[in-house]
């Protein structure tokens, strides 16, 4: 009965052989809605009534293994009851106005061989229950429809995409078909229960908290590590460079404090103390100030204008004036007759601190860097004692 220009709806009467094993009606102008199936009534529907012929079912059998209404102009959704022929193998109602989704329980049957829904209006999502077919199903096809969501891997594998094409909201199936989403999105946890994720694990936004959080914990930690590491070099830094000032200011403080200190009590008539001082200067060396109003420095010392005052078996007797114009003695001892370093700063330091009316007090020493020991004392305008006792013998010119 295909391929004729048959029109109006199905006719009940279609269905009242038992016998019925083949239906093609495909390729006519038949209207309507596909009737619901009486898969295995024993009893014909009665031709007395119109609104049965309509509407009751044109299939009242098991044996019915092949049905075709393709190309026609049928609507509605597809019936449920088709799942009661249990014996098709081949069910093909394409290029008609059907909608709705496709049954699920279609997969239930186990014969079927050729499916074909194309050219339709079917919506929602391809049942997963056609999966039960893949051993079975030889011709598969649901292409230009309205479905939507994934297409099962299986029916994908062995039907390829043509089979899909033409259903703008199916994804996966073909390189231009959009993606589909990594995972569905979890169902809400009931209260009390916290959520996990397809394995029982947690979920990945939890992960993702998870690891971010350990990364930022890291981050800081070693952002703190360099802060105080770069504190710690800042202060070692900055110790080292106070007290090497430190220690050159107190040096010169006690220089100048040690040798102008006794300058006061001098003008008081008080006896002066035995307090001693150190300091350098750019030249190096150690000079050793003990009371005496003369305050000077090494560079002072060593830069003074000299001339000779008397020679002995222990050195020179130079005198010296100072930049401020003071004058001083000073005796450069000789180095091959002096002792040691130590033995000298011993010495120097007990004659430093020896005060008589009848000697001249020692108000410095100093010790080069090359082994120079010099000797300062008060200068006495009157001469020396030898001079005083022996008087002084000169020289003619020659």
């Amino acid at each position: 009965m295909s391929r004729n220009s048959i029109s109006g709806e199905i006719p009940a009467q279609v269905a009242a052989s038992q016998s019925l094993l083949f239906l093609d009606l495909s390729y006519n102008r038949l209207s309507g809605r596909i009737p619901d199936a009486f898969a295995g009534g024993s009893k014909a529907p009665s031709s007395a009534s119109s609104d049965e012929r309509k509407l009751e079912a044109i299939i009242g059998t098991y044996q019915l293994v092949f049905l075709s209404l393709a190309h026609n102009t049928l609507d509605g959704p597809v019936p449920e009851s088709l799942a009661g022929l249990t014996k098709l193998q081949d069910l093909n109602l394409s290029g008609n106005s059907l909608n709705g989704s496709i049954p699920d329980n279609l997969g239930s049957l186990h014969d079927l061989k050729t499916l074909d829904l194309s050219g339709n209006a079917l919506a929602g999502e391809i049942p997963e229950s056609l999966v039960n077919l893949t051993t079975t199903l030889q011709s598969f096809n649901v292409s230009y429809n309205n479905l939507s969501g994934a297409v099962p891997a299986s029916l994908l594998q062995k039907f390829g995409p043509p089979s899909f094409a033409g259903n703008i909201l199916l994804c996966g199936y073909s390189a231009s078909s959009p993606p589909c989403p990594l995972s569905p999105s979890p169902a809400p946890a009931s209260p009390g229960q916290e959520p996990t994720g397809p394995r029982g694990g947690r979920t990945k936004k939890e992960l993702i908290l998870i690891i971010g959080g350990i990364v930022l914990g890291i981050l800081i930690l070693l952002s703190l590590c360099c802060l105080l590491l770069c504190c710690l070099i800042r202060k070692k830094r900055s110790s080292g460079s106070t007290g090497a000032r430190s220690g050159k200011q107190s040096s010169s403080k006690e220089a100048g404090a040690g040798a102008g200190a006794a300058a006061p009590a001098a003008g008081r008539g008080e006896k002066p103390g035995t307090s001693e001082a150190e300091s350098g200067g750019d030249v190096g060396g150690k000079l050793v100030h003990f009371d005496g109003p003369l305050a000077f420095t090494a560079d002072d010392l060593l830069c003074a204008t000299a001339e000779i005052m008397g020679k002995s078996t222990y050195g020179t007797v130079y005198k010296a004036t100072l930049e401020d114009g003071s004058l001083v003695a000073v005796k450069r001892l000789r180095e091959k007759i002096t002792k040691g370093h130590k033995e000298f700063e011993a010495e120097a330091a007990a004659l430093g601190k020896i005060r008589h009316p009848n000697l001249l007090p020692l108000r410095a020493y100093y010790l080069g860097p090359k082994g120079e020991k010099l000797l300062v004392f008060d200068y006495m305008p009157n001469g020396s004692l030898s001079a005083f006792l022996h008087g002084e013998t000169v020289n003619p010119l020659s």
